[in-house]
């Protein structure tokens, strides 16, 4: 029997469909059935569509034999060929001549011949090829389908590569068996070995890898491998273990010749309540014959919305191991056990610290340790744009050799801001400081300053306009505050926590612009300054502030490097008339000659494709004078380079670390390439000079031209 056009409805569910579609076929054309332009007919059904060029069916075998452009499509996936049988009785199906199966994961498998039993269950297959995601490929000599996602493979080879006609794939891999997960996403491989331009160059026994390249999964991460004039020659290999959806961790091992094996552990976890991450390293360092390690991390618990105590910080064995083999340089390490309890009004912290002085002449004994320091603030909206903060803070210093000291700083702080018709904003402020310090000398102390007490009024009203022309491209702002408060207040009290500033554009207008608690700017003083913006109403291109605080006498402590009543001119350019463009400056002139008393200006320019460069240029006329440059650029889709120099320019110049970087991606792999120098001593550290190459293979695969 040979019919032509024929669709029969639910080829792969029961044999009374087929039966039912037999009898059919010497009905004319129902008003559903359609003609395609291969004059196919379809007809489509709750669970199958089946279109061929010819069916036959077989009422002694109970087959149904379907020739020609044969297509089967079910939610459980869909097979193409030049040939399908179906027996009635069996549900089997044999498939042959360009096979092609999509199943419900939506891999691609390609064949030969495909046998399959019914409903899409298990199958046995014939010269198969797998395309998975849009690159990574499997062939094998031949495969079985054990289970709707499971496939093992016999005489399999891997490769995320695409050959090309001439051309040789940079690696594949070849193994005995293979076993596909595709729920998983896992390729199991038994009895593998890497080749590289057709060259066997590793064999392991067993060997796994996920197919998703987005997926985390455990195993070995790729080595790195290096060299430097101090470590020796380096090879660094990982392990990665996917310990959950939300925890996994990092095992790594370093060898190097001329130091000895570091072992190092990452481990992280983002719970719903817990979160943190601790990391750490040890070595029997062969240079010195020393055990040397360290541990940092964090750890965050949330008791309920507002509330969470935690703890992070780091330990180290010595004060160089962190330069030494991280090249990581700092004056303090500290370590903070901490518990916070905040809402829309209040705020409560609990806090100790213990800090690791990294300095040369530091000694331990002397260095204060905060144990511990206790903050409360209660906010009050009393009305509209107007409130009141009140503010408790107690702090206790302790060293094992120095001053001992204890603190109790109480404010409160008062504040409303009012809009004129005419556009100003005024904003006024009132507050009072109200502080106790208890100071215990210590044994090597020449201080006996017992209780020290502060009580300092001010008040403070400012007040801005912006002034906007006609077209709308430029406002220019003036600001201006007054301060009222007595001279003097700090006294004899001991200075621990106020000692870093720099007067800005971020800070100039502050009531009170010292950090901590231990110092107050105190006298009555005058701030003012103008701010100009150019530009559209969504984009700033072009902006500079100039400002300036002026006092009426010289008071305790004194904000600026200026020996006067008058501070530098404190000014900012910025230019950025889009994304890829950003100049910034801020600066401070000496009042009298408008000589440079500091700059910091940066400039990055970038474009879409991710290329950067960034300068940075610092300026201090008390000494620090430094270059830094940093940048990417993508030479083509293959080849791209990176380069960091960071420079000395007091004293003649010196080059403080400078960095090359060169990456080459291709198709399936990718080639990483560095080289660095570091140019100063650390105490035991000295220069050195470093090199690191690092090689990959890609899952994700693109087209490969040799």
């Amino acid at each position: 029997m040979n019919v032509k056009n024929l669709t029969a409805t639910s080829l792969l569910s029961s044999a009374l469909v087929f039966t039912t579609a037999h009898f059919a076929v010497a009905q004319p054309l129902e008003a559903d059935t359609s003609v395609n332009s291969q004059n196919q007919q379809v007809q489509k059904h709750s669970s199958y569509l089946v279109s061929a060029d010819r069916i036959v069916f077989d009422e002694n075998t109970q087959q149904v034999i379907t020739e020609g452009d044969v297509e089967i499509v079910s939610e459980k996936g869909s097979i193409q060929a030049d040939k399908i049988t179906y027996n009635v009785e069996t549900e089997d199906i044999v498939a042959e001549g360009n096979v092609l199966y999509l199943d419900e994961n939506g891999i691609a498998l390609f064949s030969r011949k495909l046998e399959m039993t019914g409903a899409f269950k298990t199958a046995v297959i014939d010269a198969l090829t797998i395309r998975l995601q849009e690159g990574p490929k499997l062939t094998a000599k031949n495969a079985q389908k054990v289970s709707p996602t499971k496939y093992e493979l016999n005489e399999p080879d891997y490769t995320a590569c695409i050959q090309k006609e001439g051309c040789t794939l940079p690696w594949r891999i070849k193994a005995k068996q293979i076993n596909l997960d595709t729920e998983e996403e896992i390729i199991r491989y038994k009895h593998a070995r890497l080749f590289v331009k057709d060259v066997p160059i590793l064999y392991v026994p067993h060997f796994f890898h996920t197919s998703n390249p987005e997926k985390r999964l455990s195993g070995i991460l790729p080595p790195r491998f290096g060299q430097s004039s101090d470590r020796g020659f380096e090879i660094n290999t990982a392990y990665y273990d996917n310990i959950a959806p939300n925890s996994d961790a990092t095992y790594r091992a370093k060898l190097m010749t001329n130091r000895g094996l570091l072992l190092q552990a990452e481990r992280r976890h983002e719970g719903v309540n817990l979160r943190g991450e601790v990391k750490g390293s040890f070595i029997q360092d062969s240079e010195n014959n020393k055990l040397r390690s360290y541990i940092e991390g964090y750890t965050t618990y949330v008791l309920e919305p507002g509330k969470r105590f935690g703890v992070n910080g780091t330990l180290i064995s010595d004060d160089t191991y962190l330069s030494d083999f991280y090249q990581r340089s700092s004056s303090y390490l500290p370590t903070t056990v901490y518990y916070e309890d905040a809402d829309n009004n209040d705020y409560l912290s609990v806090s100790s610290t213990f800090y690791h002085d990294l300095r040369i002449e530091a000694d331990s004994a002397q260095t204060g340790q905060i144990l511990p320091e206790i903050t409360y603030e209660k906010f009050y909206e009393l009305g509209k744009a107007e409130s009141l903060t009140l503010k408790t803070n107690f702090e206790a210093i302790h060293r094992q050799d120095g001053d001992k000291r204890q603190r109790i700083a109480n404010s409160a702080d008062w504040q409303k801001t009012h809009y004129t018709n005419d556009g100003a904003l005024i904003t006024m402020e009132a507050g009072v400081r109200a502080d106790v310090y208890n100071i215990e000398p210590g044994d090597t102390s020449v201080s006996d300053k017992g209780t020290q007490t502060r009580f300092v009024p001010q008040a403070a009203v400012g007040w801005e306009k912006p002034f906007k022309n006609l077209s709308g491209n430029h406002v220019i702002t003036p600001k201006v505050k007054l301060i009222a408060a007595p001279h003097g207040g700090n006294g004899d009290i001991t200075n621990e926590d106020s000692k870093s500033f720099e007067l800005d554009k971020t800070n100039l207008f502050l009531t009170q612009r010292f950090s901590g608690y231990d110092r107050m700017e105190t006298g009555p003083r005058l701030i003012y300054g103008v701010d100009n913006y150019f530009g559209s109403s969504d984009q700033n291109m072009f902006r500079i502030f100039l400002g300036q605080s002026l006092r009426m006498r010289k008071d305790s402590e004194q904000l600026s490097s200026s020996n006067s009543n008058a501070s530098e001119f404190i000014g900012l350019v910025s230019y950025n008339p889009d994304e890829r463009l950003n100049l910034y400056s801020r600066f401070a002139l000496d009042h009298n000659t408008y000589e440079m008393v500091r700059m910091d200006t940066s400039l990055v320019l970038r474009d879409y494709s991710k290329n950067y460069l960034e300068l940075t240029h610092t300026h201090n006329s008390e000494g620090l004078k430094q270059l830094h440059m940093e940048g990417k650029y993508t030479l083509n889709p293959k080849y791209w380079v990176g380069a960091e120099i960071r420079r000395d320019l007091d004293n003649g110049g010196k080059q403080l670390e400078q960095s090359f970087t060169l990456g080459y991606t291709h198709n399936c792999y990718s080639l990483y390439f560095s080289a660095e120098r570091r140019g100063y001593n650390n105490r035991d550290v000295p220069p050195s000079t470093n090199f690191m190459f690092n090689f990959e293979l890609l899952s994700l695969g693109r087209d490969y031209e040799d």
